[in-house]
């Protein structure tokens, strides 16, 4: 059974489906049959290809290759809707000075208020003393710089990382320093910074948070002493060392985290781009302040919704005619069993599209007069979608999840479509016809 058996189309409306003009519906045609090579199914024919396949028993019962491509057909339905339906949503805050958002995942409807942030993330900066200028000799040695979290209470530096530098032999100046530092994977950025004082060296850690705070540990091989005033020990900087004494650059902006509150439960972050305020919305805090956050589909997206239904349906409408037939049922034996159940497999998206008329109107969605195929009013549409954006988008959701459920589960349990459907159906055809 391995032939595959053409196929005829008549036009769709008078063949597998007919229109009720009194009750506006489609269904299939009382006196439609499925029909293969030019006759319908039950009536005699010659079983035999050209090549000795056979591609019917002598009952005329329907032949693998139309199981086969009617559920390779509700396959392909399923993929497109799921495909041209995807929700597109976007992410709004109440007040763009405080706060601003991005879809960056997967995402659901969300609607929060009263998201307060008292205070933003920021990088740790030291500056150093001023020297004459940046190719005064500062002194000899090394550095070992490291970002980390320091706890004031017990007065302990916890570090994530740790790099040494080594100086040259024949001392270093402040610009030999500054570009040693950035040239090594110290996660620290080294700038001069040339004020009326004179030269100062500014380092701020790559990474914002309380978890990212410097320290700068010196070998002073000049005078031996590492935490004095005096040559490279100026720019040693422990947090846990007192000021002037190993703690000898100044703090021009401390290592803190975001602090924000949601629900009123005290939130924080060691960034502000938040990634965990919704699922799939990236938050970016500006400053202090109180906004709210949403996330809807704009219109664009539920005309793309609406519009993806409505082609999904109508390419099924357009790739079933050319797998079904309209032919008169034979007197003496008319369409088997088998023959009943294709057709009404393939008629239950159009079934269950006629029980959700009153749903589908109110989205503009409606029937092409008698042509099998839906029709989409823009305006319509709109109108729904600006009265309630919320009550749409969830409509048209529900829409899509049904024909996906209709679609998936038409041929079930009797059929599987999808990686080897024609085995799975040419094992029902076994099971039901005896051959």
């Amino acid at each position: 059974m391995t032939d595959t058996t053409t196929v005829q189309l008549s036009p769709y409306v008078t063949g597998l489906y007919s229109w009720d003009a009194a009750s506006g519906r489609f269904g299939v045609s009382g006196a439609a049959s499925l029909a293969v090579d030019g006759k319908p199914i039950g009536q005699s024919r010659d079983t035999t290809s050209a090549t000795g396949n056979t591609s019917t028993d002598s009952s005329g019962n329907v032949n693998l290759s139309l199981y086969g491509q009617l559920s390779q057909l509700l396959d392909s339905f399923h993929t497109d809707l799921k495909n041209s339906t995807t929700p597109v949503f976007a992410a709004g805050v109440s007040d763009l000075s405080i706060a601003s958002a991005r879809i960056t995942g997967t995402v659901n409807t969300a609607s929060l208020t009263g998201i307060s942030v008292s205070q933003l993330a920021q990088s740790q900066k030291l500056l150093s003393s001023a020297f004459d200028q940046a190719s005064s000799l500062i002194g000899y040695g090394s550095l070992t710089l490291a970002t980390g979290r320091y706890d004031s209470s017990s007065r302990t530096f916890t570090a994530a990382n740790s790099t040494q530098i080594d100086l040259p032999a024949n001392g270093a100046s402040l610009q030999t320093i500054a570009d040693a530092i950035n040239q090594s994977n110290a996660a620290v950025k080294a700038t001069i910074i040339q004020s009326s004082s004179g030269a100062q060296l500014q380092l701020e850690s790559t990474q914002s948070g309380a978890a990212n705070t410097i320290r700068l540990t010196v070998d002073d091989r000049g005078d031996g002493n590492n935490s004095d005033n005096n040559g490279l020990s100026r720019l040693a900087f422990d947090p846990a060392a007192a000021q002037g004494s190993g703690q000898n650059l100044t703090v021009s902006q401390p290592a803190q985290d975001a602090i924000y509150s949601l629900d009123g439960a005290s939130q924080t972050s060691p960034s502000n781009t938040v990634q965990d305020m919704v699922a799939g919305v990236t938050v970016t805090l500006k400053q202090a302040g109180t906004f709210s956050l949403s996330t809807t589909t704009p219109f664009s997206g539920i005309l793309q919704t609406a519009n993806g239904i409505v082609s999904a349906y109508n390419q099924y409408v357009d790739s079933l005619g050319k797998l079904a037939s309209a032919s008169p049922p034979n007197a003496a034996g008319g369409a088997n069993s088998q023959a009943n159940k294709l057709q009404n497999d393939s008629a239950k998206p159009t079934d269950w599209l006629n029980q959700q008329q009153d749903t589908l109107k109110q989205y503009g969605i409606g029937w092409q007069d008698n042509s099998g195929k839906l029709q989409l009013n823009d305006s319509k549409l709109y109108s729904q979608w600006n009265a309630n954006p919320f009550a749409t988008q969830q409509g048209l959701r529900d829409l899509t999840a049904g024909l996906l459920g209709i679609a998936s589960g038409s041929l079930a349990p009797d059929y599987t479509f999808g990686t080897g459907a024609q085995n799975a159906v040419g094992r029902h055809y076994q099971n039901n016809s005896g051959a």
